[in-house]
């Protein structure tokens, strides 16, 4: 069976909602492991300042050192989240850029063995075995490769019939 679509600005802008909201949602599964990390860090750190606290008393030294280390730990703390909040926006950033081959005019062919897609610059030919699953989003279903590569499907240019034949060769139920 073979269609085309046609992926415009507005369906591409979809997909990268669709691809910065499942980023979103796995990052943030990261992120209580992250924290209980720092949590751990600062625990060391206050058990180690404890030790040094009562080494001082001991020698009758003076507290600016531990003073000067306390503020060098949180500047870097604060260098620390800073950094991670500007990576992770770069991340989702690089991740959603189109390089100029994903929207226009699209021929797809569904065979037995896997799914062709033709533009003019390019050709390529997933197995079935290639995708995921397919999800559906505002405006298009996505046929889901990998976390941030899918082949964009537009509803409004997608039959129920050829929906069916996708969910038949993917070996889903219908969507």
């Amino acid at each position: 069976m073979k269609f085309t679509v046609d992926i415009t600005r507005e369906h591409y802008f979809a997909y990268n909602k669709y691809v910065v909201n499942k980023l979103k949602q796995e990052i943030n599964k990261r992120k209580a492991i992250i924290l209980l990390s720092n949590i751990f860090w600062l625990l060391i750190f206050l058990y180690l300042f404890s030790l040094y606290r009562e080494f001082t008393n001991i020698c009758q030294s003076n507290l600016k050192y531990v003073t000067v280390s306390f503020i060098v730990l949180c500047t870097l703390i604060i260098v620390y989240y800073v950094y991670s909040k500007f990576h992770y926006n770069y991340f989702i950033e690089s991740s959603v850029k189109d390089n100029g081959d994903t929207l226009g005019k699209m021929e797809v062919e569904l065979t037995e063995t896997g799914l062709y897609t033709r533009k003019p610059q390019a050709q390529t030919f997933y197995l079935w075995t290639a995708f995921n699953r397919i999800d559906s989003g505002d405006c298009c279903y996505y046929l889901i490769i990998e976390n941030t590569k899918a082949i964009i499907l537009p509803k409004n240019q997608i039959n129920k019939e050829t929906l069916k034949e996708i969910n038949k060769l993917l070996g889903v139920e219908d969507f």
